[in-house]
């Protein structure tokens, strides 16, 4: 293991914050403005600066009123669920309430009129209709909310992304929205105009064919909106903010949760202010209103944080919230997506009663996680078998497993974990009509952070698209020796051995105190994609096995507590040498340990305590005289 402190670190934990917004491309110039954005929308767009968006919710609203059948695509994943659910959400509010605004006014022109005299209705009068509800029967669960927009409601039955063969939409629909995605569906746009379907698209992705037959509203071809890296649900909270305007209300501030998770769970870059501002705006205590978000906290135990300001940790989002919820996107039914998008435009005495529809709906959401982990598991025990050690003299792994890989939609993650097994890039594909794709996934300490552009760039791929260290790719199946021979001649001379970047080199843990763990854990809530959670380099730490400990139902995390420190070792293998030594350590060696890992705090029972999150590690032997070093202070 090597690691490197980033350049021109300050490598000053006084400085702390300072110190790792500068490795981040903030400038010292620059840190008050960033802060700041945390609190305001410096960046400063509106929604007039969408193109398209006065049409679009013109044209959505006229359907409302007309009393037309609203297809809503609901798109599977986090991002696409918050942004149909605050869609869904505010506009039944909205309608609801002009409803009554419009049935008082009539009513007081009734009165004045004479045709109500005191509590007695002029029998006939036919300006007023009771409000019915047109309900929502497209999920499994017996949820009784009253509805009234006359909603077809639909999602995919696979992955699929916008107007896909995978959705079965009404064909008396007038109107089909799609937020977060179909900006691309050009021929689906253009057969159901000429059905004389209107089509709306919120959307944040890229956009390679421009439709004409489609309203499209995107910040992507918005020349005018500067933010690029703000995802789907975002977009649609602009267009609440529009409706807001157009039906003189001020409800589009209530999704502020949801804006947060959408864009958190869809990996935005928060160096972008805006994205930043939203992020910050949505954990905030105040800010959470989704009453199916409470319970998703409570049920996978999200901590809550300890400052005063905020609530929910974005990190904390990603690694508990998220992944249940796109497990069940993945791989659900459509009626099991359904399920969690009702849950999430329904009250709580809905979802939380004696039914337990929010309980059932998270329980099936981890079932799925967990059966993508069985399957993730199942596919990384085959690959393992049929790797050979020449392939593991190969600086990148690139593997076929056609015969293999089932679902697609779990190649990602077992990439994910080979590359981390065997610390180094992992192309993990199947061949189909002659054409191998699949899933790249680097090893955090590989020392090239640009590979998805070598792969790029190199002119042998198809396709290589997404970020530096996790994309999907394609290629003909006749250049796979081709690119083996690429990746041994761009590599083959260079060190691979793991090398990490870190902010803080640490030699002596008497220099950090349990301040700077408070300290460092209360700005927990800044870390995001671009604004990388700081990470530390300890070094020579002696290593004492009667203070380790094997946790866990499968035994595989190790705890160490040193100087009341606890160092968490996670997702421990046989193979893993701090596993062995606790196993079967000799207490006549010593040894010491390096250590690349994040720094926090955690608590137990009430009681905080320092933590060290292990990434990677290095062990070494040590003479006795070290070791009685360690006990002068």
């Amino acid at each position: 293991m090597k690691y490197n402190l980033i350049k021109d670190s300050r490598n000053d934990i006084d400085q702390f914050l300072k110190t790792v917004l500068e490795n981040r491309g903030i400038k010292d110039e620059d840190y008050e403005e960033f802060l700041a954005s945390n609190n305001v929308d410096i960046e400063g767009n509106t929604y007039d600066n969408l193109d398209n968006i006065k049409l679009g919710i013109e044209t959505i609203w006229k359907h409302i009123e007309n009393g037309d059948i609203i297809t809503l695509v609901v798109d599977p994943d986090v991002d696409g669920i918050c942004s149909s659910a605050i869609l869904f959400d505010y506009l039944e509010k909205a309608y609801k309430e002009i409803y009554v605004k419009n049935q008082n006014k009539n009513l007081e022109t009734a009165i004045n009129q004479g045709k109500i005299t005191g509590h007695k209705i002029d029998t006939n009068m036919s300006d007023f209709e009771t409000l019915q509800p047109q309900g929502f029967a497209t999920t499994n669960l017996t949820i009784k909310s009253d509805f009234y927009i006359n909603w077809d409601v639909v999602t995919h039955t696979g992955k699929g992304h916008g107007l896909t063969s995978d959705i079965s939409i009404n064909p008396n629909t007038k109107l089909i929205i799609l937020p977060d995605g179909g900006s691309n569906d050009v021929e689906e746009h253009k057969k159901w105009k000429e059905k004389g379907v209107d089509i709306v698209v919120i959307d944040h992705h890229q956009i390679t064919n421009v439709s004409n037959d489609a309203i499209i509203i995107n910040n992507q071809s918005s020349d005018n909106y500067t933010n690029k890296d703000f995802s789907g649900v975002g977009i649609v909270y602009r267009v609440l903010q529009a409706f807001d305007d157009l039906l003189f209300l001020s409800n589009a501030d209530n999704y502020l949760d949801l804006v947060s998770l959408g864009n958190i769970s869809d990996v935005m870059n928060t160096l972008s202010y805006e994205t930043r501002f939203f992020i910050q705006s949505g954990i905030k205590k105040e800010s959470l209103k989704n009453d199916f978000l409470k319970l998703l906290l409570k049920y996978t135990k999200t901590d809550t944080g300890n400052d005063f300001n905020y609530f929910i940790y974005p990190v904390d989002v990603s690694f508990k919230i998220a992944p249940p919820l796109n497990a069940m996107m993945r791989l659900g039914t459509a009626e099991d997506k359904l399920d969690v998008f009702t849950c999430f435009v329904s009250p709580m005495e809905a979802i939380e009663g004696r039914a337990g529809y929010a309980r059932k709906t998270y329980n099936k959401c981890i079932k799925y996680k967990e059966s993508q982990d069985d399957e993730r598991n199942q596919l990384i025990e085959l690959v393992d078998k049929n790797i050979t050690e020449s392939d593991l003299e190969q600086p990148v792994l690139v593997i076929d497993a056609t015969k293999y890989i089932t679902n697609t939609e779990i190649t990602g993650l077992a990439a994910m974990n080979l590359a981390s097994k065997y610390k180094k890039p992992v192309l993990l594909g199947k061949v189909a009509n002659n054409f191998f794709s699949g899933s790249v996934r680097v090893n955090g300490g590989f020392p090239d952070k640009h590979f998805r552009t070598l792969c790029e760039q190199s002119g042998l791929f198809t396709f290589a698209q997404g970020h530096e260290s996790a994309f999907g790719f394609g290629f003909p199946k006749s250049s796979i020796q081709s690119i083996i021979n690429f990746f041994n001649k761009t590599y083959g001379e260079m060190d691979l051995q793991d090398s990490y970047d870190v902010d803080f080199i640490i030699n002596d843990l008497n220099t950090i105190s349990p301040s700077d763990f408070y300290r460092i854990q209360a700005n927990k809530y800044l870390w995001g994609r671009g604004v990388e959670e700081p990470v530390f380099a300890l070094e020579d730490i002696p290593l004492f096995f009667v203070s380790a400990s094997l946790l866990g139902e499968k035994k595989d995390t190790v705890k160490y507590t040193y100087r009341n420190i606890d160092f968490m070792f996670f997702k421990r293998d046989e193979n893993d040498k701090m596993k062995q030594l606790l196993e079967k350590y000799d207490p006549k060696k010593n040894y010491s340990i390096n250590i690349v890992g994040k720094l926090g705090m955690s608590t137990f029972m009430g009681r905080p305590k320092c933590q060290v999150i292990v990434d990677d590690y290095e062990i070494k032997e040590k003479s006795n005289q070290e070791i009685l070093d360690d006990f002068i202070f």
